[in-house]
């Protein structure tokens, strides 16, 4: 609804494009964290953050007109 149905397909492969990225290359990450600090508590925080100002990012957006 923010960007109109002409772009939704593109947006919809951009989307996945970056799960998919997050699922190759998120263990690696995870697994270097854990190799240079011996436990997976600062990638999880790491990881808590991201996913805070993804939600809060979200939040920001304006209110959908059509919603009511």
């Amino acid at each position: 609804r923010y960007f109109g149905l002409a772009r939704f397909g593109e947006l919809y492969a951009y989307t996945w494009s970056a799960y998919a990225f997050a699922a190759a290359f998120g263990p690696y990450f995870m697994g270097r964290m854990f190799d240079r600090n011996g436990s997976y508590t600062s990638a999880m925080l790491l990881s808590l953050v991201i996913v805070l100002a993804s939600a809060a990012l979200f939040a920001l957006l304006p209110r959908d007109k059509k919603a009511g």
